[in-house]
C-alpha cells in the first residue's frame, strides 16, 4: 500500500511535461564524468577504481533519456499521508524540473527502499510513466556520484561511502 501510494506521487511528476532527449543534449553524462573525476581528485575513489567506473559509465550511458519533473530529495520525511490516506510530497523545494527521470527513485533506492527497489520500479511501470528502466543503472550511477560529491563538499562525512560504487564494478 505504501509503495503504491508513493508510486502514485512519482507517476504524477513523471507524467507532467516529460520529454525524451538525446543524452548529448543534456548535462547528465557530462556531469557523471565530472563527479567521478572530482571523487578521484579528492581521494574518495582510487585512481584505478575511477578508470574502471569511467569505462562502465560510458557503457551505461544511453543514447536517449527521459527528462522532466522529479523529486530530488526522495527521503521518507518529505512524504506524508493526507486525511484520505494518500501519500503527498511536502517539500516543494525538492521538486525539480528538467531532471533526469529516475533520480528520485535512485535516491530512495540507496537511502531507504533497499530490497523494495524492484517492487517500486514495477509499481511505476504499472502506471505507464516514462520508462527509464532500461537505463536505470546509468541513473543510479549519476545519483551516487552526485550524492557522494555533494556529501563530501557539504562535509556530511557520514554519507561519504565509496563502497556504494561496488555494485557498478560488476557491470
Amino acid at each position: 500500500e505504501g509503495l503504491a501510494g508513493l508510486a502514485d506521487v512519482f507517476a504524477v511528476l513523471y507524467g507532467r511535461d516529460s520529454r525524451i532527449a538525446g543524452v548529448e543534449e543534456t548535462p547528465f553524462a557530462w556531469a557523471l564524468q565530472r563527479d567521478l573525476r572530482f571523487l578521484r581528485d579528492v581521494g574518495v575513489i582510487a585512481p584505478g577504481v575511477h578508470l574502471v567506473l569511467e569505462e562502465i559509465a560510458h557503457k551505461l550511458t544511453p543514447k536517449q533519456v527521459w527528462v522532466g519533473y522529479d523529486c530530488t530529495d526522495a527521503i521518507l520525511k518529505n512524504f506524508v499521508r493526507d486525511e484520505r490516506g494518500s501519500i503527498r510530497a511536502i517539500d516543494v523545494e525538492s521538486l525539480g524540473a528538467d531532471q533526469l527521470l529516475g533520480l528520485g527513485v535512485a535516491k530512495a533506492a540507496v537511502r531507504w527502499l533497499g530490497p523494495l527497489r524492484s517492487a517500486f520500479l514495477a509499481e511505476l511501470r504499472a502506471r505507464e510513466v516514462p520508462d527509464f528502466s532500461a537505463y536505470f543503472p546509468f541513473v543510479e550511477m549519476c545519483f551516487v556520484a552526485f550524492w557522494q560529491k555533494s556529501s563530501f563538499l557539504e562535509k556530511k562525512r557520514r554519507f561519504v561511502d565509496p563502497s556504494l560504487f561496488d555494485r557498478f564494478l560488476g557491470q
